[in-house]
């Protein structure tokens, strides 16, 4: 490659890798995609394994002749992030466990793409459902692996971070982890890194900040999420527990792409929060139990399940007046309702314009 088409593929690489850390949280802000970058490394080897894998599945779409166009927004390589993150998080380094971060990584990329462009055809995002297939795959075939095994990394973390820090970052960490805050409170930050496979409540923190400053909407939407879940969960009678993996994420996910992201924001949306964070609640319970008998995690297949669900039945409608579906994405729930108003705003004042023809009186041709 001559050294103009090098340094054209490492701003395209660059922009495709803010971008795909930033679709974990429905944003294509590059400020916020670097904010989450630099907090998955809290947690250094996951986040070298989730980076590394967005960088080879990038390098392998061009050189299978990708449009640079089709790569560079995230929507196929933000499932590789979290395969990578997800991968790094749970298995012990070694030969074979680099040799299945580079097919798994591959293997992601292949089935997101071809899961969106299934999806898409009927106007359904694929969300993370080409994470959850590959991250399935590898723990169930890994169990006949003997080259790989699971980690303890996840409890002793801090060991990692002092790596990185020393003992002042350790300290500062665990001075935030010692906050006197109620439980409730401590579950939404320790949710919030979950995403990143993480269980901190600093990350939870920086991430929670990020994402205020990127869209108030989507922080209000985190939260509300979060709260119907934990409302609900009081209600049934499991005593308000959350798992961050399983539950708090998936819901606080639910109402941020069908609250704001997907749907127009407004009142109605918010409304609709209320019945589709419980059923993603059951998914969670019902499907718990199932893939707590294969030996996988759920990760975000409930959040993904209810949100095409709903989506799909949604574009059924032969109206959307109600309920309207975005109809052209700026990655900003903001964004998304102020272009929305605007247009439709516009489209008003053309309806009350009467056109008529050119003629007085009668005419006869």
């Amino acid at each position: 490659m001559r050294p103009i088409a090098i340094n054209s593929f490492l701003k395209h690489l660059g922009n495709a890798i803010l971008n795909s850390y930033g679709m974990l949280f429905f944003s294509k802000n590059r400020l916020f995609a670097s904010f989450i970058l630099l907090v998955s490394f809290i947690t250094p080897f996951a986040a070298a394994c989730g980076l590394l894998a967005v960088i080879i599945s990038l390098i392998a779409a061009e050189a299978l002749g990708f449009n640079r166009a089709q790569t560079v927004d995230g929507l196929l390589t933000y499932s590789v992030v979290l395969f990578g993150l997800g991968l790094g998080s749970n298995f012990e380094f070694g030969t074979a466990f680099s040799i299945l971060l580079i097919v798994g990584s591959l293997l992601t990329l292949f089935l997101s793409t071809v899961l969106n462009a299934i999806l898409n055809k009927r106007g359904l995002p694929a969300l993370s459902l080409a994470f959850i297939i590959s991250t399935a795959l590898i723990i169930m075939a890994s169990k006949s692996f003997d080259g790989i095994g699971l980690t303890h990394r996840q409890i002793y973390w801090y060991n990692e971070t002092y790596a990185i820090g020393g003992s002042k970052l350790v300290d500062l960490i665990s001075w935030i982890e010692n906050w006197n805050m109620p439980e409730y409170m401590s579950g939404f930050f320790r949710s919030m890194s979950a995403i990143l496979f993480q269980v901190n409540i600093a990350s939870g923190i920086i991430l929670t900040i990020g994402l205020l400053v990127y869209s108030r909407i989507a922080f209000l939407l985190m939260v509300y999420g979060y709260a119907v879940a934990l409302f609900f969960s009081y209600t049934m009678g499991s005593g308000g527990f959350l798992g961050f993996y399983n539950m708090g994420t998936n819901f606080m996910l639910v109402a941020v792409a069908l609250g704001g992201f997907y749907i127009i924001p407004s009142i109605r949306s918010f409304l609709w929060v209320l019945v589709l964070v419980p059923i993603a609640y059951l998914m969670v319970s019902g499907l718990g139990t199932f893939m707590l008998q294969v030996g996988v995690p759920l990760f975000s297949l409930p959040f993904c399940l209810t949100v095409i669900l709903f989506l799909y039945m949604l574009g059924l409608r032969k109206t959307q007046l109600k309920l309207a579906l975005t109809p052209i994405q700026y990655y900003s729930p903001e964004e998304n309702l102020y272009r929305y108003v605007n247009g439709k705003e516009r489209l008003l004042n053309i309806y009350y314009q009467h056109l008529q023809l050119p003629f007085l009186g009668e005419w006869v041709v």
